[in-house]
């Protein structure tokens, strides 16, 4: 798994489209209470009041999230 830089207001494009949306900041960090696992808040970059939280995990996967605004990511093929 590539470490990636998950520091507060960096620039994320996802692979597939969430909630309408394709590129993100991320806004905030909290510890899930259940496990303790990472969690990351997105927040959409043309439309502020679209934030939701993703796994940690979920971003260094490169089939689901990449580093900075990319304007032609095509999701993988199935294998």
């Amino acid at each position: 798994m590539q470490k990636k830089n998950l520091t507060m207001l960096s620039k994320w494009t996802s692979v597939e489209e969430l909630h309408g949306w394709r590129h993100f900041h991320i806004c905030g960090r909290r510890y899930s209470e259940e496990n303790g696992e990472l969690l990351i808040e997105l927040m959409a970059t043309c439309d502020r009041t679209v934030r939701f939280f993703v796994r940690a995990v979920d971003m260094t996967d490169s089939g689901k999230f990449v580093a900075g605004w990319q304007s032609t990511l095509k999701a993988a093929a199935p294998s």
